[in-house]
């Protein structure tokens, strides 16, 4: 049986300990959700998007992917253009 220590500390079970009840898992992708709706962006917040992502530094490979993560999920507060014609 596997067994996920969500804690940072180890965690020692005595023989015979009752861990509870047993239920089947889903395995998510992570952003699965940000990916569809990415795909659904116009190409007007798109360039929108990718226009910010242009002011990180090259470095922050981590912070920019969690930022896309971010402004894809909250796309329809981005301006993209003088009126926001999209």
């Amino acid at each position: 049986m596997a067994l996920l220590n969500a804690k940072k500390e180890s965690q020692v079970l005595a023989e015979g300990t009752e861990l509870g009840e047993i239920h089947d898992v889903k395995i998510v992708m992570k952003g699965s959700k940000e990916k569809e709706k990415a795909d659904k962006l116009s190409k007007l917040q798109k360039n929108a998007l990718k226009k910010i992502i242009k002011t990180f530094s090259p470095d922050m490979t981590d912070q920019k992917q969690k930022a896309w993560e971010l402004l894809v999920r909250y796309s329809t507060i981005i301006s993209t253009g003088d009126h926001d014609k999209s």
